[in-house]
């Protein structure tokens, strides 16, 4: 899923068409109502107004913080969706690029040129060799150790 310009394009225009409405609507409710609401202000408390104020302001604060925690959850989940599709397809082009004729041999000799790639696989056919010459030589020494032990098994009577 990718965002394109037509879609951000849409959803920017709802956005503003919807806070002109919501403005437009506030503006024709004032009208309509005109200054009555300022009229019954007269007997309040304005402590208790004031209160009654920050409560709203607050409950506004805690939907907007929930609004943009939610919507960082849906853009990391979204990031991390596109971010495995990106891996999978770049390693795929790797893959097919290597494969190919013509480029294999250049990836091998910059793959050589490497001194930490060098250096791993002396080090891995050093490991290869030590094996291989361990195993050899418990080879042979069994070998000897069979000739040795069981060379001739006839009884000697002239002794």
């Amino acid at each position: 899923m990718s965002i394109t310009w037509k879609g951000f394009l849409t959803f920017t225009a709802g956005l503003f068409i919807g806070a002109f409405f919501a403005t437009a609507g506030m503006l024709f409710a004032n009208f309509i109502q005109g200054a009555m609401v300022l009229k019954n202000l007269k007997g309040c408390d304005p402590i208790s107004m004031a209160n009654t104020y920050i409560v709203f302001v607050t409950f506004i604060f805690v939907a907007f913080t929930a609004f943009i925690t939610v919507f960082a959850l849906w853009f990391s989940r979204w990031l991390h969706k596109n971010k495995e599709e990106e891996i999978k397809d770049n390693l795929t082009s790797i893959a097919q690029v290597i494969t190919s004729e013509k480029n294999r041999e250049t990836f091998a000799r910059k793959i050589f040129e490497s001194s930490e790639f060098t250096t791993i696989i002396k080090e891995r056919v050093r490991e290869i060799v030590v094996q291989v010459a361990d195993d050899e030589i418990r080879n042979n020494l069994k070998f000897k150790i069979q000739l040795d032990s069981g060379g001739n098994h006839e009884e000697r009577t002239d002794r």
